[in-house]
């Protein structure tokens, strides 16, 4: 489903709209999504089975949506988030891990796996991982 432009969080496996991107403690998977980008609603039937799966069920599932990028974005909520974590290629998906205020990011394009659902998964897992176990030696 291609949104209008802003910011969504995934409630029940559907998008609702939230009035800017921020993040509390715990874990997420953000998607920065183009009207304009036709790889981008390749991935959109991906995105819809990652936020279905029920491995990632502890994950909060956000969408950031402009027209294209910060450049053309009417939504002031979304084109901050486009520019504040610089997004430049699209789509993008950003992995997030937040405990007690510190914030840990990794970012990729699809592209990167070949849109290969299951090896953008076990990427998605593995961060988590490395999170929780560099969390666990400290």
């Amino acid at each position: 489903m291609v949104l209008e432009e802003g910011v969504y969080i995934y409630v029940d496996g559907k998008p609702q709209r939230i009035s800017s991107l921020s993040f509390e403690n715990g874990k997420y998977i953000v998607f920065f999504d183009n009207r304009k980008c036709p790889f981008c609603r390749i991935f959109d039937v991906m995105w819809d089975l990652l936020v279905k799966d029920q491995m990632l069920n502890d994950i909060k599932f956000v969408k950031v949506v402009c027209s294209y990028f910060a450049s053309d974005c009417v939504n002031e909520e979304a084109k901050k988030a486009y520019t504040e974590y610089e997004i430049w290629k699209s789509p993008t998906v950003m992995l997030v891990e937040v405990t007690n205020s510190e914030k840990r990011i990794s970012k990729f394009t699809p592209s990167q796996y070949n849109y290969d659902l299951q090896l953008i998964k076990k990427a998605i897992l593995n961060f988590f991982q490395r999170v929780e176990s560099n969390a666990n030696k400290q």
